[in-house]
């Protein structure tokens, strides 16, 4: 349990969008995207549109009649033998029938229409439309203009990784070729395989993929650059691997002594609490028992399982030991601060009714 982890030191070369200042943003590249999103970005109309079936331009004729006198769509289409069909709030492109389509979005609202669509005559009622909304490039232009600045940033540093790993391809360590790339580095550690410092504190600048590789290296090991998600790379050198050890006796011998003294300490509580219960056991009473320890009986009645995770006289472990127990049972257990007590179980009532049946 004393045992001190594996430490390592590590080197650590990183490609961020901080590394390359403040990028220029190119207006023709913000056109150019705004232009080919534009559709995208913006809302299109939609309208709500009843469409019925019809079989020829008689049927069609006596249909939109019917529509236009406000008759129900339901109960017309279901006379002539077909089922309304009803676009609730749907852009053009959504409607099946494409000529169909362009012929009702040419409508006014509350107009009825017959269409020779492709896939057969229509009768078409507009019964609500939504104007679209058209997004200039002034609208959206910050957040283009920062995608835009994000992109050139990451390539950028894509290009000082790339130096970098000309460097090494030349021959170049990780410190020489993050020279010759004009990125410094900079070092971690030592560092447990979880990110802790010596102390036990969690170091800053280390990533649990980079620990991940970091610890997959021998000493003096070098990793191939690494994508690290955001636009940003890596790559790590371990320097120097400090394994396992016990500390020096010097170094721990304060928290041992207190370890010590503390187990001694609740051998010598058990004890004692093992003596007062057997005489319980022995049919001494508890009063006595507890005067001649300079302590007080506590009663704790009307305890359930219901009750049990309020009560604040008895710990876990007492409550177990009182459920699990039987009248009349003595026991020892932890109390709810430092320390033991000597319990008794007196009493056990079974309830009734609905509270037998839970």
């Amino acid at each position: 349990r004393m045992t001190l982890p594996e430490f390592r030191v590590l080197t650590v070369v990183a490609f961020t969008p901080a590394q390359v200042g403040e990028v220029k943003v190119d207006p023709a590249e913000v056109q150019k995207r705004f232009d080919f999103r534009k559709d995208t970005l913006s809302r299109p109309e939609t309208r709500t549109l009843i469409q019925i079936p019809a079989k020829d331009a008689a049927a069609a004729q006596a249909i939109a009649g019917r529509l236009t006198k406000g008759e129900d769509p339901a109960a017309i289409a279901k006379s002539t033998g077909v089922e309304a069909i009803t676009y609730a709030d749907k852009p053009q492109s959504a409607v099946a029938d494409k000529r169909v389509g362009a012929a009702a979005f040419a409508l006014k609202d509350g107009q009825v229409s017959v269409i020779q669509g492709d896939l057969g005559m229509a009768v078409v009622k507009v019964a609500k439309i939504t104007p679209g909304q058209v997004v200039t490039i002034d609208q959206v232009r910050p957040q283009i203009e920062a995608e835009v600045r994000k992109d050139a940033a990451a390539e950028k540093v894509y290009a000082l990784s790339q130096a970098y790993e000309d460097a090494r391809a030349d021959g170049a360590n990780l410190v020489e070729a993050a020279k010759k790339a004009g990125v410094p580095t900079f070092t971690i550690g030592p560092v447990t395989q979880q990110g802790q410092g010596q102390q036990g504190q969690p170091l800053a600048g280390v990533t649990p993929k980079m620990l991940e590789l970091a610890y997959s290296l021998p000493a003096g090991g070098e990793s191939e650059v690494q994508d690290a998600g955001e636009g940003q790379y890596f790559a790590v050198r371990v320097e120097r691997v400090i394994p396992k050890a016990l500390p020096p006796l010097a170094e721990v011998k304060p928290q041992l002594t207190r370890f010590w003294m503390m187990r001694e300490l609740v051998k010598t509580m058990q004890t004692r609490a093992d003596e007062l219960a057997a005489r319980v056991r022995k049919g001494e009473s508890l009063d006595a028992v507890a005067a001649s320890a300079g302590a007080k009986v506590v009663n704790v009645t009307n305890l359930d399982r219901q009750n049990a995770a309020q009560n604040t006289a008895l710990s876990r472990d007492a409550l177990g030991k009182a459920f699990s127990g039987k009248q009349g049972d003595v026991f020892t257990a932890e109390g709810t601060q430092f320390g033991l007590i000597v319990g008794k179980l007196t009493a056990v009532r079974a309830p009734s009714g609905p509270t037998l049946a839970r």
